[in-house]
Protein backbone atom coordinates (compact mmCIF):
# COMPACT_ATOMS: atom_id res chain seq x y z
CA UNK A 1 0.00 0.00 0.00
CA UNK A 2 1.46 3.52 -1.10
CA UNK A 3 0.44 6.19 1.25
CA UNK A 4 0.14 9.49 -0.06
CA UNK A 5 1.37 12.43 1.67
CA UNK A 6 1.36 15.45 -0.59
CA UNK A 7 4.15 17.89 -1.35
CA UNK A 8 5.30 18.07 2.35
CA UNK A 9 7.01 14.57 2.62
CA UNK A 10 8.26 14.51 -1.25
CA UNK A 11 10.94 16.89 -0.77
CA UNK A 12 14.30 15.56 -3.07
CA UNK A 13 17.29 16.31 -4.76
CA UNK A 14 18.78 14.56 -8.01
CA UNK A 15 22.44 12.49 -6.92
CA UNK A 16 24.96 14.69 -9.26
CA UNK A 17 26.94 11.91 -10.19
CA UNK A 18 26.18 10.70 -13.90
CA UNK A 19 26.09 6.95 -12.69
CA UNK A 20 23.04 7.53 -10.82
CA UNK A 21 21.34 10.58 -12.37
CA UNK A 22 17.77 9.00 -12.36
CA UNK A 23 18.00 8.34 -8.71
CA UNK A 24 16.64 11.32 -6.03
CA UNK A 25 18.10 11.31 -2.51
CA UNK A 26 15.79 11.69 0.47
CA UNK A 27 16.54 14.90 2.88
CA UNK A 28 13.62 14.20 5.25
CA UNK A 29 11.13 11.99 6.14
CA UNK A 30 7.72 11.86 7.36
CA UNK A 31 6.66 9.99 10.22
CA UNK A 32 2.49 8.78 10.20
CA UNK A 33 2.91 8.28 13.89
CA UNK A 34 -0.75 6.69 15.01
CA UNK A 35 -2.53 7.75 11.53
CA UNK A 36 -5.02 4.75 12.13
CA UNK A 37 -6.40 6.68 15.01
CA UNK A 38 -9.23 9.03 13.98
CA UNK A 39 -11.33 11.29 16.09
CA UNK A 40 -9.41 10.93 19.51
CA UNK A 41 -5.71 12.57 18.70
CA UNK A 42 -6.32 15.01 21.06
CA UNK A 43 -7.04 12.71 23.55
CA UNK A 44 -4.34 10.54 23.03
CA UNK A 45 -1.79 13.85 23.26
CA UNK A 46 -3.20 14.81 26.19
CA UNK A 47 -2.80 11.26 27.83
CA UNK A 48 1.19 11.03 26.34
CA UNK A 49 1.51 14.66 27.97
CA UNK A 50 0.15 13.50 30.99
CA UNK A 51 2.40 10.51 31.09
CA UNK A 52 5.50 12.43 29.83
CA UNK A 53 5.11 14.48 32.65
CA UNK A 54 4.65 12.52 35.20
CA UNK A 55 7.26 11.00 33.95
CA UNK A 56 9.89 13.86 34.09
CA UNK A 57 8.61 14.83 37.63
CA UNK A 58 9.29 11.95 38.71
CA UNK A 59 12.19 10.99 37.57
CA UNK A 60 14.03 14.41 38.32
CA UNK A 61 12.30 14.26 41.82
CA UNK A 62 14.52 11.10 42.47
CA UNK A 63 17.48 12.92 40.96
CA UNK A 64 17.25 15.93 42.64
CA UNK A 65 16.60 13.76 46.58
CA UNK A 66 19.55 11.20 45.75
CA UNK A 67 21.20 14.00 44.78
CA UNK A 68 21.07 16.53 47.70
CA UNK A 69 20.32 13.76 50.65
CA UNK A 70 23.74 12.86 53.03
CA UNK A 71 21.53 9.94 53.96
CA UNK A 72 20.95 8.15 49.93
CA UNK A 73 24.44 7.40 49.30
CA UNK A 74 24.36 4.33 48.93
CA UNK A 75 25.54 2.40 45.67
CA UNK A 76 22.19 1.45 44.99
CA UNK A 77 21.06 4.84 45.30
CA UNK A 78 24.03 5.81 42.91
CA UNK A 79 22.88 3.85 40.37
CA UNK A 80 19.03 4.70 40.47
CA UNK A 81 20.38 8.83 40.35
CA UNK A 82 21.91 7.82 36.91
CA UNK A 83 18.95 5.43 35.91
CA UNK A 84 16.82 8.06 36.23
CA UNK A 85 18.69 10.90 34.41
CA UNK A 86 18.46 8.00 31.51
CA UNK A 87 14.80 7.85 31.89
CA UNK A 88 14.17 11.74 31.33
CA UNK A 89 16.63 12.05 28.43
CA UNK A 90 15.12 8.48 27.29
CA UNK A 91 11.66 10.19 27.25
CA UNK A 92 12.64 13.72 26.42
CA UNK A 93 14.16 11.93 23.09
CA UNK A 94 10.99 10.52 21.44
CA UNK A 95 7.89 11.91 23.03
CA UNK A 96 7.74 15.59 22.58
CA UNK A 97 8.43 14.85 19.04
CA UNK A 98 5.79 12.20 19.07
CA UNK A 99 3.26 14.78 20.46
CA UNK A 100 3.63 16.82 17.68
CA UNK A 101 3.22 14.19 15.14
CA UNK A 102 -0.11 12.97 16.86
CA UNK A 103 -1.51 16.08 16.73
CA UNK A 104 -0.56 17.11 13.43
CA UNK A 105 -1.60 13.76 12.31
CA UNK A 106 2.16 12.98 10.65
CA UNK A 107 5.23 15.19 10.38
CA UNK A 108 8.07 15.61 8.62
CA UNK A 109 12.03 15.54 9.30
CA UNK A 110 15.18 16.41 8.21
CA UNK A 111 17.47 13.02 7.77
CA UNK A 112 20.17 14.96 10.14
CA UNK A 113 17.42 14.88 12.62
CA UNK A 114 15.71 11.35 12.10
CA UNK A 115 19.85 10.12 12.48
CA UNK A 116 20.44 11.94 15.54
CA UNK A 117 17.10 10.82 17.35
CA UNK A 118 18.21 7.70 16.18
CA UNK A 119 21.59 7.52 17.64
CA UNK A 120 20.25 9.27 20.85
CA UNK A 121 18.02 6.79 21.55
CA UNK A 122 20.33 3.94 20.80
CA UNK A 123 22.72 5.52 23.85
CA UNK A 124 20.04 6.18 26.39
CA UNK A 125 18.62 2.24 25.38
CA UNK A 126 21.69 0.39 25.83
CA UNK A 127 22.80 2.79 28.79
CA UNK A 128 19.76 1.75 30.33
CA UNK A 129 20.18 -1.79 29.11
CA UNK A 130 23.46 -1.60 31.32
CA UNK A 131 22.53 0.27 34.37
CA UNK A 132 19.80 -1.91 35.22
CA UNK A 133 22.58 -4.90 35.06
CA UNK A 134 24.76 -3.19 37.30
CA UNK A 135 21.47 -2.68 39.80
CA UNK A 136 21.17 -6.57 39.42
CA UNK A 137 24.45 -7.00 40.49
CA UNK A 138 24.21 -4.86 43.53
CA UNK A 139 20.99 -5.99 44.86
CA UNK A 140 23.01 -9.71 44.79
CA UNK A 141 26.05 -8.52 46.48
CA UNK A 142 23.96 -6.74 48.86
CA UNK A 143 21.33 -9.75 49.61
CA UNK A 144 23.91 -12.50 49.02
CA UNK A 145 27.26 -10.76 50.45
CA UNK A 146 25.92 -8.48 53.13
CA UNK A 147 29.61 -8.83 55.37
CA UNK A 148 31.64 -8.17 52.01
CA UNK A 149 29.61 -6.06 50.29
CA UNK A 150 30.54 -2.42 51.70
CA UNK A 151 33.88 -3.21 50.93
CA UNK A 152 33.29 -4.77 47.45
CA UNK A 153 30.92 -2.58 46.25
CA UNK A 154 33.30 0.75 46.82
CA UNK A 155 32.50 4.90 45.72
CA UNK A 156 35.49 3.84 42.49
CA UNK A 157 33.68 0.74 41.72
CA UNK A 158 30.66 2.51 41.20
CA UNK A 159 31.84 5.23 39.62
CA UNK A 160 33.58 3.25 37.33
CA UNK A 161 30.70 0.59 36.25
CA UNK A 162 28.85 3.74 35.88
CA UNK A 163 31.11 6.03 33.26
CA UNK A 164 31.51 2.51 31.49
CA UNK A 165 27.63 1.68 30.91
CA UNK A 166 27.65 5.44 29.82
CA UNK A 167 30.75 4.71 27.56
CA UNK A 168 29.69 1.65 25.86
CA UNK A 169 26.33 3.32 25.03
CA UNK A 170 27.49 6.16 23.14
CA UNK A 171 30.25 4.07 21.33
CA UNK A 172 28.33 0.59 20.25
CA UNK A 173 25.82 3.25 19.26
CA UNK A 174 27.60 5.26 16.97
CA UNK A 175 28.80 1.87 14.88
CA UNK A 176 25.26 1.22 13.75
CA UNK A 177 24.24 4.85 12.76
CA UNK A 178 27.47 5.90 11.33
CA UNK A 179 26.31 2.44 9.17
CA UNK A 180 23.04 4.05 8.31
CA UNK A 181 24.77 7.08 7.94
CA UNK A 182 26.65 5.79 5.15
CA UNK A 183 23.00 4.14 3.63
CA UNK A 184 21.44 5.69 0.18
CA UNK A 185 17.63 6.33 0.78
CA UNK A 186 16.47 7.42 -2.95
CA UNK A 187 12.64 5.51 -2.51
CA UNK A 188 10.14 6.25 -0.48
CA UNK A 189 10.39 8.25 2.42
CA UNK A 190 7.43 7.46 4.61
CA UNK A 191 7.94 5.88 8.13
CA UNK A 192 5.13 4.30 9.37
CA UNK A 193 6.54 4.90 13.07
CA UNK A 194 6.28 7.45 16.02
CA UNK A 195 9.92 8.27 15.84
CA UNK A 196 12.62 7.51 14.16
CA UNK A 197 13.66 3.53 14.57
CA UNK A 198 15.99 1.47 13.23
CA UNK A 199 14.37 -1.23 11.50
CA UNK A 200 11.43 1.29 9.42
CA UNK A 201 14.32 3.31 8.73
CA UNK A 202 16.25 0.62 6.98
CA UNK A 203 13.26 -0.39 5.14
CA UNK A 204 13.27 2.40 3.18
CA UNK A 205 17.39 2.45 1.60
CA UNK A 206 17.74 1.44 -1.60
CA UNK A 207 21.06 -0.01 -0.49
CA UNK A 208 22.50 -3.04 0.90
CA UNK A 209 21.28 -3.49 4.38
CA UNK A 210 22.96 -6.85 4.64
CA UNK A 211 25.95 -5.67 6.39
CA UNK A 212 23.94 -3.26 8.75
CA UNK A 213 21.51 -5.98 9.82
CA UNK A 214 24.65 -8.17 11.03
CA UNK A 215 25.88 -5.12 12.84
CA UNK A 216 22.92 -4.10 14.69
CA UNK A 217 22.78 -8.27 15.46
CA UNK A 218 26.15 -8.30 16.73
CA UNK A 219 25.81 -5.61 19.04
CA UNK A 220 22.05 -6.20 20.01
CA UNK A 221 22.83 -9.77 21.35
CA UNK A 222 25.77 -8.89 23.96
CA UNK A 223 23.82 -5.65 25.03
CA UNK A 224 20.22 -7.39 25.89
CA UNK A 225 20.35 -11.35 25.87
CA UNK A 226 23.56 -11.65 28.07
CA UNK A 227 22.70 -8.59 30.19
CA UNK A 228 18.79 -10.09 30.79
CA UNK A 229 20.32 -13.59 31.40
CA UNK A 230 22.45 -12.24 34.06
CA UNK A 231 19.86 -10.14 35.40
CA UNK A 232 17.62 -13.61 35.80
CA UNK A 233 20.16 -15.51 37.54
CA UNK A 234 20.95 -12.85 40.11
CA UNK A 235 17.08 -12.71 40.82
CA UNK A 236 17.02 -16.27 41.21
CA UNK A 237 19.68 -16.23 43.63
CA UNK A 238 18.61 -13.38 45.62
CA UNK A 239 15.49 -15.57 45.52
CA UNK A 240 17.13 -18.07 47.10
CA UNK A 241 18.76 -15.99 49.75
CA UNK A 242 15.19 -14.37 50.77
CA UNK A 243 14.13 -18.13 51.08
CA UNK A 244 16.24 -18.83 54.25
CA UNK A 245 15.10 -15.11 55.73
CA UNK A 246 13.16 -16.52 59.22
CA UNK A 247 10.76 -13.38 59.33
CA UNK A 248 7.50 -14.17 57.48
CA UNK A 249 7.50 -10.54 57.07
CA UNK A 250 10.70 -9.80 55.69
CA UNK A 251 10.52 -13.10 53.14
CA UNK A 252 6.98 -11.41 51.57
CA UNK A 253 8.52 -7.45 51.73
CA UNK A 254 11.67 -8.80 49.80
CA UNK A 255 9.59 -11.11 47.31
CA UNK A 256 7.23 -8.19 46.42
CA UNK A 257 10.09 -5.89 45.73
CA UNK A 258 12.17 -8.44 44.02
CA UNK A 259 9.07 -9.50 41.69
CA UNK A 260 8.48 -5.51 41.25
CA UNK A 261 12.06 -5.30 39.45
CA UNK A 262 11.64 -8.28 37.97
CA UNK A 263 8.39 -7.34 36.28
CA UNK A 264 9.93 -4.32 34.90
CA UNK A 265 13.58 -5.66 33.17
CA UNK A 266 11.45 -8.59 31.73
CA UNK A 267 9.16 -5.94 30.12
CA UNK A 268 12.57 -3.93 29.13
CA UNK A 269 14.36 -6.60 28.01
CA UNK A 270 11.52 -8.51 26.34
CA UNK A 271 10.60 -5.55 24.22
CA UNK A 272 14.16 -4.95 22.96
CA UNK A 273 14.72 -8.33 22.28
CA UNK A 274 11.66 -8.48 20.09
CA UNK A 275 12.57 -5.61 18.39
CA UNK A 276 15.60 -6.18 17.21
CA UNK A 277 17.55 -9.46 18.44
CA UNK A 278 14.64 -11.64 16.90
CA UNK A 279 12.56 -9.46 14.90
CA UNK A 280 9.15 -11.31 13.62
CA UNK A 281 7.89 -11.01 10.18
CA UNK A 282 4.61 -11.83 11.09
CA UNK A 283 4.27 -8.65 13.52
CA UNK A 284 2.06 -5.80 12.71
CA UNK A 285 2.78 -2.43 12.34
CA UNK A 286 0.77 -1.51 15.00
CA UNK A 287 1.99 -4.57 17.45
CA UNK A 288 5.12 -2.94 16.65
CA UNK A 289 4.09 0.42 17.89
CA UNK A 290 3.00 -0.59 20.85
CA UNK A 291 6.26 -2.77 21.71
CA UNK A 292 7.97 0.42 21.36
CA UNK A 293 5.88 2.31 23.55
CA UNK A 294 6.34 0.07 26.26
CA UNK A 295 10.23 0.66 26.20
CA UNK A 296 9.88 3.99 25.30
CA UNK A 297 7.39 5.62 27.17
CA UNK A 298 5.85 3.47 29.95
CA UNK A 299 9.56 1.93 31.40
CA UNK A 300 10.36 5.37 32.23
CA UNK A 301 7.42 5.87 33.95
CA UNK A 302 7.16 2.95 35.91
CA UNK A 303 11.09 2.72 37.00
CA UNK A 304 10.58 5.37 39.41
CA UNK A 305 7.31 3.93 40.86
CA UNK A 306 9.10 0.45 41.20
CA UNK A 307 12.78 1.50 42.38
CA UNK A 308 12.05 4.51 44.20
CA UNK A 309 8.48 5.30 45.72
CA UNK A 310 8.05 2.04 47.43
CA UNK A 311 11.46 2.70 49.07
CA UNK A 312 11.02 3.93 52.89
CA UNK A 313 14.36 5.64 53.04
CA UNK A 314 13.66 7.64 49.53
CA UNK A 315 9.93 8.38 51.27
CA UNK A 316 11.16 9.83 54.54
CA UNK A 317 13.37 12.59 52.57
CA UNK A 318 10.42 13.21 50.10
CA UNK A 319 7.55 13.87 53.08
CA UNK A 320 10.79 15.57 54.82
CA UNK A 321 11.60 18.01 51.80
CA UNK A 322 8.00 18.56 50.81
CA UNK A 323 6.82 19.24 53.94
CA UNK A 324 10.07 21.58 55.32
CA UNK A 325 9.86 23.31 51.77
CA UNK A 326 5.88 23.78 51.82
CA UNK A 327 5.77 25.20 55.27
CA UNK A 328 8.43 28.06 54.11
CA UNK A 329 6.63 28.60 51.02
CA UNK A 330 3.39 29.43 52.96
CA UNK A 331 4.70 31.49 55.50
CA UNK A 332 6.75 33.10 52.61
CA UNK A 333 3.29 33.50 50.57
CA UNK A 334 1.31 34.77 53.69
CA UNK A 335 3.83 37.47 54.53
CA UNK A 336 3.21 38.67 51.46
CA UNK A 337 -0.62 38.45 50.56
CA UNK A 338 -1.93 39.05 54.14
CA UNK A 339 -1.62 43.12 54.47
CA UNK A 340 -3.09 43.38 58.20
CA UNK A 341 -0.93 44.11 60.76
CA UNK A 342 -0.37 41.48 62.85
CA UNK A 343 0.20 41.39 66.83
CA UNK A 344 3.54 40.32 67.31
CA UNK A 345 5.18 39.75 70.36
CA UNK A 346 8.92 39.68 71.48
CA UNK A 347 9.59 36.74 72.98
CA UNK A 348 12.88 37.77 74.22
CA UNK A 349 10.67 39.93 77.13
CA UNK A 350 8.85 36.48 78.67
CA UNK A 351 12.92 34.38 78.15
CA UNK A 352 14.43 37.78 80.45
CA UNK A 353 11.47 38.26 83.10
CA UNK A 354 11.84 34.01 83.46
CA UNK A 355 15.53 34.67 84.02
CA UNK A 356 14.69 37.34 86.21
CA UNK A 357 12.12 34.72 88.01
CA UNK A 358 14.69 32.23 88.25
CA UNK A 359 17.12 34.35 90.42
CA UNK A 360 13.91 35.18 92.82
CA UNK A 361 12.70 31.45 93.07
CA UNK A 362 16.01 29.57 92.92
CA UNK A 363 13.88 26.29 94.67
CA UNK A 364 11.06 26.96 91.82
CA UNK A 365 12.01 25.07 89.08
CA UNK A 366 9.79 23.13 87.88
CA UNK A 367 7.38 26.15 87.68
CA UNK A 368 9.97 28.06 85.81
CA UNK A 369 10.21 25.00 83.35
CA UNK A 370 6.65 24.75 82.93
CA UNK A 371 6.89 28.69 82.17
CA UNK A 372 9.36 28.63 79.79
CA UNK A 373 8.09 25.79 77.80
CA UNK A 374 4.75 27.41 77.53
CA UNK A 375 6.95 30.73 75.73
CA UNK A 376 8.60 28.16 73.85
CA UNK A 377 5.70 26.53 72.46
CA UNK A 378 3.88 30.03 71.85
CA UNK A 379 7.12 30.95 70.03
CA UNK A 380 6.78 27.87 67.88
CA UNK A 381 3.44 28.87 67.51
CA UNK A 382 4.25 31.99 66.14
CA UNK A 383 6.70 30.89 63.99
CA UNK A 384 4.24 28.29 61.76
CA UNK A 385 2.21 31.17 61.02
CA UNK A 386 0.31 29.59 57.74
CA UNK A 387 -3.20 30.86 58.96
CA UNK A 388 -4.88 34.00 57.66
CA UNK A 389 -4.01 37.27 59.72
CA UNK A 390 -7.26 37.47 61.41
CA UNK A 391 -7.67 34.17 62.77
CA UNK A 392 -3.48 34.24 63.99
CA UNK A 393 -4.35 37.50 65.51
CA UNK A 394 -6.87 36.01 67.76
CA UNK A 395 -4.92 32.55 68.48
CA UNK A 396 -1.90 35.12 69.27
CA UNK A 397 -4.04 36.80 71.53
CA UNK A 398 -5.64 33.68 73.40
CA UNK A 399 -2.11 31.73 73.72
CA UNK A 400 -0.27 35.12 75.76
CA UNK A 401 -3.23 35.18 77.88
CA UNK A 402 -3.29 31.68 78.54
CA UNK A 403 0.65 31.71 79.18
CA UNK A 404 0.22 34.65 81.18
CA UNK A 405 -2.34 33.16 83.70
CA UNK A 406 -1.17 29.32 83.91
CA UNK A 407 2.56 31.17 84.55
CA UNK A 408 0.72 33.89 87.18
CA UNK A 409 -1.17 31.21 88.38
CA UNK A 410 1.64 28.89 89.53
CA UNK A 411 3.98 31.34 90.83
CA UNK A 412 1.31 32.76 92.92
CA UNK A 413 0.79 29.20 94.36
CA UNK A 414 4.43 28.90 95.18
CA UNK A 415 4.68 31.93 97.06
CA UNK A 416 1.92 30.45 98.68
CA UNK A 417 2.88 27.89 99.73
CA UNK A 418 0.22 26.00 98.16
Amino acid sequence: MTWSCGKECTKSYYYPDMDRQNETIVTEFFLLGFHNVHGINILLSSVFLVIYMATVAGNFTIFFLISSSQSLKSPMYFFLRHLSLVDICLATNIVPNMLYIIIKEGGTVSFVGCITQLYLFGVFAVTECLLLTVMSYDRYLAIGYALQYASVMNPRLCAHLTCCSWAVGFSLTMITVGMVWELRFCGPNVIDHFFCDLVPLLALSCSDISSVTVSNFIIATPVTLFPFAFILMSYVRIFLTVLNISSSTGRQKAFSTCSSHLIVVCVYFGTLIAQYVAPSKSHSVDLKKILSLLYTVFTPLSNPVIYSMRNQEIMKVLIFYFCNNTLRLKVQYLAIKNKKIRITINLKLHNQSVFQSEKRHKGKAKTLQIFTKASSFYGILENISQFPSYIFSNLQLGMLAAIWLIGSQLLFEEKAGI
